[in-house]
């Protein structure tokens, strides 16, 4: 990085104080500076004058006049060598400056001013002369030393003045001279205070000066700063294209040339040793002159960017801009990963049509923003317009939309302009050129940004053609099966009638044929009359079961909440005549649970049920028949268990099936139909039933009903 230090040279003064201040200093300096030429001056003065007297007058009053000057300008001396070193601050240096000057130059002045009746013999026209030289050459260089300081010229001069031009006024012939040397010291005063002025103007010059360097230095500093903290490389050229100033991202874009990037590199200077070392990839088409020249006329016209390329496979976007004053910029930014992103995101786009095309879905794509619309390849196949020049849009889609369905297609669509966004689910009808009629499944999402418009539409399309046709075939199918389903219910109810009728008379008729023959016929013919009966009650209840179970899916009740404890009592109540027969004991629960159901049906399950415990049980032995109920996530389970003969294992899984018997008649009477009743009752309810039972150790029936939200019991959950 090219740091300030290298290309400015920073102010003496780095943090530059008040005016007030800076001119103290300065004034300061210029006193320190020409301080020994007063006190040289003034030593010379006194000793002249000391000689002169002497040869004239008296050596005793020259030599009493001049040693006590000798000796003040000789401490004056002294005191200034020392204070240098000790007061370099330009606050000491001020502070003592107001004072040490001030009694200086009034120990000198009141030295000169108070010896001057003593020494000077003013009918010696000689001492007249030496007198006016000596004060003007003492009074030039005080003003010359002492301009700065205002008092301390006054400190000077005043007894100076008075105390020279007082001998002079003894005698009246003598006045001009006095007069002159009061002009004298007036013109050294007015000198001085000139010297002071211009010496004032030239600070504050020299201030303004330095204020602006500092300043000018401040905002290079800044500016320097603030293209180190940005991303990008940064180069400045002057108007003659040499280089200005850079930063250090730019030497790590270019660290072949890094060494290079110094203030008054030239650039093609720069360039050609870029182009030389390689570390600038050129176009294969192009040769290294060609390149060269080309990268010159590009930054010569400043117009539009560029793309080049680096060691490391660094690519960089750059531009130059020129302005008024003929300086450019060149700004590099470096685009290697989102080159990277842009390759893989078109390898990922080219990978999603490669799926698309060997799917049997038709990709869309409507951009809101650039206002464009895309068709895959397989949505125009499924259109019938592969090999027809329609350009994708909304409006050319709804041209091949079926009349019927083009409104509702056009609303979905429209569904765009909405804040919500549009996310849609469409079938509709496509008249295909060819002369075809196909059926589409259309899915569509919106993108929305930020603020919640719209900006981009998704969807895909598939031709569910086949699917519609095997639906409307599969529709009609069911269709068909109801109308046969409500042919067969019919004719069960007609049928069952038709047959119950006369089975009715001939039971009748058997059962008084037998009651009357009584004595008449033999046992015989007795025992014929019996069978013919029995047949024919076991046909009666044979369709009375058929037409049972035929009706429980068509001619069931509506579901309603109905308490499990009341249907187990009805059953009960149906079945007292077998219970006291069979003197069968109870283990009931003392809780059952409320559940919607058919309540008509649920008795009917309760009877088969229990009906089966009590049947099927050793001779001679007394059913012992336990319901309990447990409490599951979703659902009750009612156990109806009994102590009777058992189910074979082998035999469990066919016990549901219509006339499935596991024992003869004579054994154990039934139609088969009771277990089959009870499976299809229990499917009605949503619920699942099944055995669990062993040879000789009792049977367990199991079925579950769904649990309501106000089933819960308040005791336990298992009863």
């Amino acid at each position: 990085m090219t740091k300030p230090s290298e290309t400015q040279p920073r102010t003496a003064e780095p943090d530059l104080p008040d005016l007030h201040a800076f001119m103290q200093r300065r004034q300061g300096e210029y006193v320190f500076r020409n301080m020994p030429l007063f006190l040289a001056a003034n030593l010379a003065a006194v000793c002249l004058a000391g000689l002169f007297n002497g040869w004239t007058g008296s050596m005793a009053m020259a030599g009493a006049w001049a040693m006590p000057g000798i000796l003040i300008t000789i401490l004056i001396w002294v005191i200034w060598s020392g204070m240098r070193p000790r007061h370099n601050k330009a606050a000491a240096l001020s502070e003592h400056l107001a004072s040490g000057t001030t009694v200086s130059a009034a120990l000198i002045g009141l030295h000169w001013g108070a010896s001057g009746p003593l020494l000077i013999e003013t009918t010696v026209p000689a001492t007249v002369l030496f007198a006016v030289l000596v004060t003007a050459a003492a009074g030039i260089t005080g003003a010359i030393t002492l301009a700065p300081c205002k008092n301390t010229m006054t400190a000077l001069l005043i007894p100076s003045a008075i105390g020279l031009a007082v001998p002079f006024l003894r005698q009246p012939e003598m006045i001009p001279t006095a007069i002159i040397i009061v002009i004298i010291f007036g013109l050294i005063a007015l000198f001085a205070s000139f010297q002071r002025r211009s010496m004032r103007r030239t600070l504050k010059h020299d201030y303004q000066n330095r204020r602006l360097i500092d300043d000018l230095h401040q905002a290079r500093t800044q500016f320097q700063d603030a293209i180190e903290s940005l991303p990008l490389g940064i180069i400045f050229f002057d108007e003659e294209d040499r280089l200005i100033l850079t930063n250090q991202r730019l030497k790590e874009f270019f660290p072949a040339i890094a060494d290079r990037l110094e203030p008054g590199a030239r650039f093609s200077d720069l360039l050609t040793h870029h182009v030389e070392t390689g570390a600038y990839i050129i176009d294969s088409d192009l040769t290294a002159e060609e390149a060269i020249q080309r990268r010159l006329e590009r930054h010569a016209s400043c117009t539009g960017t560029f793309e080049i390329q680096t060691e490391g496979s660094r690519i960089l976007r750059g531009s130059d801009t020129r302005a008024s004053n003929g300086r450019t910029m060149t700004v590099f930014t470096d685009i290697t990963e989102l080159r990277i992103r842009e390759t893989e995101l078109r390898h990922s786009r080219d990978r999603l049509f490669l799926v698309l095309d060997a799917t049997e879905d038709g990709y869309w794509e409507i951009d809101l923003r650039r206002e464009k619309t895309f068709w895959s390849r397989r949505f125009r196949a499924i259109l019938g317009i592969e090999n027809l020049t329609l350009p994708p849009s909304t409006a050319n889609l709804l041209t091949l939309v079926h009349p019927g369905d083009r409104h509702s297609v056009e609303t979905a669509m429209n569904q765009r302009d909405f804040t919500e966004g549009c996310n849609f689910d469409l079938e509709y009808r496509v008249l295909r050129p060819d002369g075809n009629t196909i059926w589409i499944h259309d899915r569509g999402k919106a993108e929305v940004d930020n603020e919640g418009n719209v900006i981009r539409i998704v969807g895909a399309a598939a031709d569910i053609t086949d699917r519609v046709t095997k639906i409307r075939e599969r529709n009609a199918a069911l269709d068909a099966l109801e109308r046969q389903n409500i042919e067969l219910e019919q004719f069960v109810t007609i049928a069952s009638h038709d047959l119950q009728e006369p089975l009715r008379m001939m039971t009748g008729y058997l059962d008084l044929l037998r009651r009357r023959s009584k004595g008449v016929l033999d046992d015989e013919a007795v025992e014929y009359l019996d069978y013919s009966l029995q047949s024919g009650k076991r046909m009666q209840q044979l369709i009375r079961d058929l037409l049972d179970y035929s009706r429980i899916g068509t001619r069931g009740r509506p579901m309603e909440s109905i308490s499990l404890s009341e249907a187990l009592e009805e059953a009960r109540l149906n079945l007292s005549l077998i219970i006291q027969e069979t003197q069968a004991e109870f283990d009931l629960p003392s809780y059952l649970p409320e559940v919607t159901a058919d309540h008509s049906q649920i008795v009917q399950l309760f009877q088969n049920l229990i009906s089966n415990a009590m049947k099927y049980q050793h001779e001679g032995q007394t059913p012992k028949i336990r319901i309990a109920v447990i409490d599951r996530v979703n659902e009750w389970v009612i156990r109806i268990v009994d102590n009777g003969i058992g189910i074979a294992p082998a035999d469990q899984s066919r016990i549901f099936g219509i006339f499935q018997r596991l024992h003869g008649r004579s054994a154990y009477p039934g139609t088969g139909m009771g277990l089959a009743i009870c499976r299809k009752i229990v499917e009605r309810h949503d619920g699942r039933i099944w055995v669990e039972s062993e040879i000789n150790e009792g049977t367990a029936f199991c079925f579950t009903l769904p649990v309501m939200v106000d089933d819960l019991p308040d005791d336990d959950n298992t009863v």
